[in-house]
């Protein structure tokens, strides 16, 4: 396999069915040439006109189509063009690992029956990984380009599966650290943002449901062949399983926050037992000092510093066996 890229932004593919997968330049690519046993993959990680009308003019795609599929308002959506029908997405762009907030772009495939195409603005993740687990020629060529496009849509979701386990175990680190007593109110920011990112892949996917369980559609069927339709059954399965674990991820983090309040309020409570005990103590040795202070002439009164010093010594004696017996039952 070559390896030689073809354009600003474009790279083009060519697989057939002996397991000859070739990078070949953008000039080769003729879709009227391509045989049953090849399958031609045109990817463009550049918007630009340029490379768009490079692309449209050798698969016979109009330039509005893609123009109108590029609009920024525009929604993810599954059309049937007759001869080539369109798939837009929301695809992550970086890694799950990286802390940052979540990044996306729309990608938009182009499927016909001998070629695929991606239309996308700059690198994207599922897509990189996609390639990169090619190590040498592979049996590409043997898919139709409805079944390689649901091999790249069941990449793109496993990135989305990757961001929900990434998210449980920042949530797994923010439980520890909270029952081990270490986290402080720099808990709640963090737990802001791991909610934020929920909230991102939930709007994410929400955004392409219509898109994804469009590609069971008979319509569509009719374009993909009966040969794929079963793997655009499991691409929606997938799809459904991945907002199941997004979801599952949004109360993982409302048990989070669980966790935390939980502890803050026992953490109140014994700390409103101390000083509710502390405040009977106080009042214990407030009425034995109001005793001590009545009008009687008693003998106890007239001996200066040893009487005094006793008294309080005595009331010491009675806080420290009070808080000693108060530590026995457990009371706080």
């Amino acid at each position: 396999m070559t390896a030689d890229a073809v354009g600003p932004g474009i790279h083009a593919w060519l697989y057939d069915s002996s397991g000859n997968d070739t990078e070949t330049e953008v000039d080769a690519i003729g879709t009227s040439h391509l045989t049953d046993d090849q399958l031609l993959w045109l990817d463009l990680a550049s918007t630009s006109r340029a490379s768009i009308a490079t692309i449209v003019s050798k698969l016979s795609v109009p330039q509005v189509t893609v123009d109108r599929l590029l609009m920024p308002d525009a929604p993810l959506r599954l059309d049937n063009y007759g001869e080539f029908f369109s798939l837009s997405v929301m695809a992550i762009v970086n890694e799950a690992k990286a802390a940052k907030p979540i990044q996306s772009t729309r990608v938009i495939f182009l499927v016909g029956n001998s070629w695929l195409v991606s239309i996308h603005d700059g690198p994207v993740q599922f897509i990189t990984g996609f390639r990169a687990q090619d190590k040498g020629d592979t049996n590409i060529g043997q898919l139709s380009p409805a079944l390689l496009l649901s091999a790249l849509l069941d990449w793109h979701l496993s990135a989305f599966l990757e961001q929900v386990s990434h998210i449980e175990s920042s949530a797994d680190r923010l439980d520890e650290s909270i029952l081990k007593g270490i986290e402080t109110r720099a808990f709640l920011g963090k737990l802001v943002k791991i909610r934020s990112r929920v909230s991102t892949l939930r709007r994410l996917l929400a955004e392409q449901r219509g898109a994804i369980y469009g590609l069971s559609r008979p319509d569509i069927t009719l374009l993909t062949g009966e040969r794929a339709k079963g793997q655009m059954e499991q691409i929606a399965a997938r799809f459904d399983r991945a907002i199941d674990e997004v979801e599952r991820s949004r109360d993982v983090i409302i048990g989070s926050f669980d966790l935390f309040t939980t502890l803050t309020a026992q953490t109140t409570n014994e700390l409103v037992k101390v000083l509710t005990y502390v405040t009977v103590v106080i009042g214990l040795c407030g009425a034995v000092a109001g005793l001590m202070g009545m009008n009687f002439d008693l003998p106890l009164f007239k001996t200066g510093t040893t009487g005094f010093m006793s008294v309080v010594a005595g009331l010491a004696i009675m806080t420290g066996l009070t808080f000693g017996w108060a530590k026995w039952r457990n009371l706080f």
